[in-house]
């Protein structure tokens, strides 16, 4: 099953090196001394780029749910539910993140080539979140008919993917998906937690991916991975509280996990 795992995240990072090196090609085409005549031409070229890697990871994610099949973690005569792309959202961050940043910076006195590495880090980072929405959203939209989906974070993930990853399940084999939702226990701690959404939050450059639950069907070591996260977070949430004195707020409690991670949390 490994090799399966090893295959899933090698085609996220391909589609995403394909729509980073698709962005960077498309780049020159925004002018910065002529940024509104330009702006058309890059967008629609930036857009076929987000779209095309979109397409790759609808693709890779079709063939990886036949893998998770294959290993029982759902039916292999399943019902594909490939993702739609909502073009106008690209189109919508492209535009935000492009002319209108590059505007905004040149305005504030950036010079030329600072203001292109801002706008670039920021539209490839955006690019890449929408295109692997493919493959998240059609191994997501799929699975879910038949049993529940976890969010897999990697190893040295941020804290905001490292807290989302905990507010997964595991769902017991013997338990139907639609009961099993409340307090399921996670990890070895033997801790449990309410019912929680998958956590569908992405942020521009996420590593993250997404799979179908099984009792089995888990990377290589994730579990001790996963309690890591999960030790993280409860410590997270107490610090936060300390702080604050009272209930923890969320962007709080993230920040707390980020500087978890930098002390060797996860």
């Amino acid at each position: 099953m490994s090799e399966v795992f090893a295959r899933y995240r090698e085609a996220q990072q391909d589609i995403s090196r394909g729509v980073l090196d698709g962005l960077s090609n498309t780049m020159g085409g925004l002018d910065f001394t002529r940024i509104d005549a330009s702006a058309p031409a890059w967008v629609a070229a930036s857009s076929a780029v987000v779209q095309r890697g979109y397409q790759e990871a609808v693709t890779a994610g079709s063939d990886f749910l036949t893998d998770f099949a294959n290993e029982g973690a759902i039916p292999k005569r399943f019902q594909l539910k490939p993702a739609t792309l909502d073009s106008k959202l690209v189109v919508t961050s492209l535009v935000t993140l492009g002319p209108y940043r590059a505007k905004h910076l040149m305005a504030q006195g950036y010079d030329i080539d600072r203001a292109i590495r801002e706008v670039f880090t920021a539209v490839s980072g955006a690019g890449m979140r929408h295109a692997m929405a493919g493959m998240r959203e059609t191994v997501t939209n799929t699975s879910k008919t038949y049993t529940r989906v976890r969010r897999i974070a990697k190893e040295g993930a941020c804290g905001f993917c490292a807290m989302l990853a905990t507010k997964d399940y595991w769902i017991p084999s013997d338990q139907e998906p639609a009961t099993s939702a409340a307090a399921v226990v996670v990890g070895r701690s033997g801790r449990t937690r309410g019912p929680q959404s998958l956590g569908a939050q992405y942020h521009d450059g996420c590593k993250c991916t997404v799979q179908p639950v099984s009792d089995e069907l888990q990377p290589e070591g994730y579990e001790n991975q996963l309690e890591k996260f999960e030790d993280a977070y409860y410590e997270a949430r107490r610090r936060a509280e300390d702080r604050e004195g009272g209930a923890a707020v969320g962007k709080n409690v993230i920040r707390e996990m980020d500087k978890l991670r930098r002390e060797g949390w996860f």
